[in-house]
């Protein structure tokens, strides 16, 4: 989040992150060959009609290289969207 301008890392508490991020039945990231965190998308879905994303962030760095599309098409094909 801070390094896309969503505050700073300072004013995160990681508790709260985690529990944020286990209210999400479903979260994907992607990695740099070094281990960075360099995308993640988080979602929910009511599997009839609806699959909502909570946050879809991608580091500045690797903005335009298709990661976004990358992680949009992995909630579009998991397990979120059975039962349309």
């Amino acid at each position: 989040m801070d390094a896309v301008g969503w505050g700073s890392i300072e004013e995160y508490d990681l508790r709260e992150i985690e529990n944020s991020i286990e209210s999400y039945t479903f979260v994907a990231h992607i990695r740099d060959e070094m281990g960075l965190l360099v995308g993640y998308v988080s979602a929910f879905s009511d599997k009839a009609f609806s699959i909502f994303i909570g946050e879809l962030v991608v580091r500045p760095e690797f903005q335009g290289k298709e990661i976004g599309r990358q992680l949009l098409e992995t909630v579009e094909t998991s397990s979120l969207s059975t039962g349309y």
